[in-house]
């Protein structure tokens, strides 16, 4: 699902409700598509504490953007 889908709205307040119940412990995000912008948006939430991204010498995106925003992201 992308930010910018009508239905993000909803999902984003199941899973902001399910953290504060005490029901998830931790959120993530799994991300196979190529576009950076995307993942860097979600990673710019709190909720969201990790990020699975596709990451091989091919496909270096990571080491440029997504590691320096990990660095100032707290860790668990």
């Amino acid at each position: 699902m992308l930010l910018d889908d009508p239905q993000w709205q909803a999902s984003y307040e199941q899973i902001t409700r399910l953290k504060r119940e005490g029901k998830v412990l931790h959120w993530g995000i799994r991300s196979t598509i190529m576009r950076p912008r995307p993942r860097l948006r979600v990673l710019e939430d709190p909720i969201f504490e990790t990020a699975q991204v596709i990451y091989n010498i091919y496909d270096r995106f990571p080491e440029r953007a997504l590691f320096k925003r990990a660095k100032t992201k707290p860790l668990a």
